[in-house]
């Protein structure tokens, strides 16, 4: 029997189930406090789960808007070569501060 059937079954006895026996007192604080653990658990889970999610937004988020800010500033170059070297430029902060954030996450994911 899982914990969340231990736990409703209490529930139940405690709610006037006579068909349920009063549990052990001993035994049902050790499953409040295994109970309680798991939740600290996932818990802290499901907030690093959503941190690393909007961490991976914001960083594409980023990539996206130097791309755009690139594609603008190509429109508005008259000189080719100078655009050329200027997009240059940006998608390779881009690229290197995208792999810089990336290894960061990955680093955080092993500790």
């Amino acid at each position: 029997m899982t914990q969340a059937d231990r736990l409703r079954r209490y529930n139940r006895w405690r709610r006037g189930d006579k068909r349920l026996k009063q549990p052990d007192p001993t035994a049902l604080g050790e499953l409040i406090d295994a109970a309680a653990n798991r939740l600290e658990v996932l818990e802290r889970e499901h907030r690093d789960y959503f941190d690393q999610w909007h961490a991976e937004r914001r960083r594409r988020e980023k990539l996206l808007s130097d791309i755009e800010r690139c594609y603008r500033m190509l429109l508005s170059e008259p000189d080719t070569k100078v655009a050329l070297a200027k997009a240059e430029n940006i998608l390779r902060e881009a690229i290197a501060e995208a792999k810089i954030t990336t290894t960061k996450a990955r680093s955080a994911e092993k500790v």
